[in-house]
């Protein structure tokens, strides 16, 4: 259907079933520089089911025609829409529009005022392809994060700080841990899986909580960059204040303290980030409280060469000091992201339930940009990757992302009608959950559809590895492994390990049973 047909692509945008909205979307990108201008002129009126899909689309046709301003100039308002997906939308079509002084000034506003936590994490991400000034990285800097938040943060924060020139860094040679404690901070849910890691890569630990580990000795910092499932290594001082006058004198005299001077030199900087439960005001004066008592160390906005990550827990709190390592190089290959993409550190962690083997066949169906598929690679041998997805845009991005990869074949499909090998030996996913693209009858109905296609392709013994929402249900028909909570940044998510009945434990067939840790009923 072409551009003459807009009524009923206004009404197809609305729709329920993905398939259709999709397409009629693709049909105006097929004619960005005419349909532009229909996107604008329907944005501030169209009803809201349309006005969710208009609002992404007008940023990439704005891209696609390098007609940047208008498109600015409309999306900005509709960063205060009632309906939260059209708010999301909004900041994401503005982050693809590039940096810009007025965008970026409308959504660190609008995050001051933002509650709901799927909004605030596009918003972040916004804000590090639209801030255009050091300034603006400051003001970005000050903002109150909560704990779901802090990856996005970081992630925009060391954004800035190269944009803008003031990158500093922890040696890759430096050894941590030496007069300190050593730990790996990883998503909540994974820390037996890091534990696992770590003692292949001969890291000796012991488990502290569901996101931490400690270390038993000391590490050179790119040895513990190697450790895919972790977020990043910390230096922990455990505190049994929160009162920041008490805890900076405490932390001034510290083990970590000593050990990040040694690190970095006496004139050692760093930031710090607090938790949610801090109003801006009160983050404020507690970063001035604490600035003020830690003698030896010097607070700064930019240059820093170490993140305070703080942790409170009523009365008590816990310091990681995070070294900053622009030398992380573990997801290098990530070129191309996709909205709502699956963190690395997780599709890592899911990963390791694949067992490599030459003869392995792997399949993920909603491949998006192929993070799931490059960590199945790296993990060891295979016979055959196949990655699936019914956008065009992610197959491109996984193009992309696994160029130079062997026997790879990426291919645009829908997953419900789809012809799948039969020699399947793996299926690992991350299916749409119904908060993004679909609605969360149609997002069951899905997932539903990916364990028919499971059962009828893997091999007897086979695994499917899904995340998938807490209330779906398990697979059916599957022995269920394993099904554990994680936080998937900021939304609790259910990691799902089921293996095909009739097992042949024959390599990259059938695979061993694993013993059922923390498996939960639906």
């Amino acid at each position: 259907m072409g551009l003459d047909g807009w009524p009923q692509l206004l009404e197809d945008l609305a729709s329920e079933d993905n398939t259709r909205a999709e397409n009629a979307g693709k049909a105006l990108l097929a004619d960005a520089r005419r349909a532009l201008p229909l996107i604008l002129d329907a944005l501030p009126s169209v009803a809201s089911g349309a006005r969710r899909r208009l609002a992404f689309l007008a940023g990439e046709a704005g891209v696609l025609t390098r007609q940047l301003e208008r498109p600015r100039l409309s999306l900005q308002p509709l960063l205060d829409d009632d309906d939260w997906k059209v708010r999301r939308n909004a900041a994401i079509g503005l982050g693809k529009l590039g940096q810009d002084e007025a965008a970026a000034r409308s959504i660190l506003r609008c995050l001051d005022n933002e509650t709901d936590a799927r909004v605030r994490q596009s918003m972040i991400l916004a804000f590090g392809h639209t801030a255009s000034s050091a300034a603006l990285a400051d003001e970005f800097d000050r903002c109150a994060w909560a704990e779901a938040e802090h990856l996005a943060a970081q992630k925009v924060r060391d954004t800035l700080r190269a944009r803008f020139g003031a990158v500093s860094e922890v040696p890759a040679d430096a050894v941590l841990g030496e007069r300190a404690a050593l730990e790996l901070w990883c998503r909540s849910g994974v820390a037996d899986l890091m534990a696992q890691e770590a003692q292949e890569r001969q890291l000796t630990s012991e488990p502290l909580a569901a996101d931490r580990i400690r270390l038993k000795s000391p590490a050179r910092l790119s040895h513990l960059l190697e450790v895919r499932t972790a977020l990043y290594p910390t230096l922990v001082h455990s505190a049994n204040t929160a009162d920041p006058d008490a805890l900076g004198r405490q932390f001034a005299a510290s083990p970590v303290a000593q050990e990040m001077k040694r690190l970095s030199g006496p004139a050692t900087r760093y930031r710090i980030s607090l938790p949610a439960q801090f109003a801006s005001a009160g983050k404020r004066e507690w970063i001035e409280r604490f600035t003020t008592h830690c003698a030896g160390l010097q607070n700064a906005a930019t240059g820093y060469e170490w993140e305070l990550i703080v942790r409170r827990t009523g009365k008590h709190c816990l310091i990681g000091a995070r070294p900053i390592a622009g030398h992380d190089e573990r997801f290098a290959y990530r070129k191309q992201d996709r909205p709502a993409s699956l963190h690395p550190t997780l599709a890592a962690a899911a990963a390791r339930f694949y067992m490599p083997s030459p003869n392995a066949v792997v399949l993920d169906p909603f491949c998006g940009s192929g993070t799931l598929l490059a960590e199945c690679a790296l993990r060891g041998a295979y016979a055959r990757l196949l990655g699936w997805d019914i956008d065009r845009a992610a197959i491109e991005s996984a193009r992309v992302n696994l160029d130079g990869l062997r026997d790879l074949t990426l291919t645009r499909v829908d997953m419900r009608s789809a012809e799948p090998p039969k020699d399947l030996s793996l299926i690992i996913s991350n299916p749409p959950y119904g908060q993004r693209v679909l609605d969360r009858a149609s997002a069951r109905r899905l997932h539903l559809a990916l364990d028919t296609l499971a059962q009828r392709a893997l091999l007897p013994g086979g695994l499917l590895v899904v995340f998938r929402p807490p209330d779906f249900p398990s697979p059916a028909r599957f022995e269920l492994l394993e099904r554990r909570r994680i936080d998937a940044g900021g939304l609790s998510v259910d990691l799902i390990v089921g293996r095909k009945t009739g097992a042949d434990s024959r390599p990259g067939r059938g695979v061993p049973a694993r013993r059922k840790t923390g498996a939960r009923k639906p």
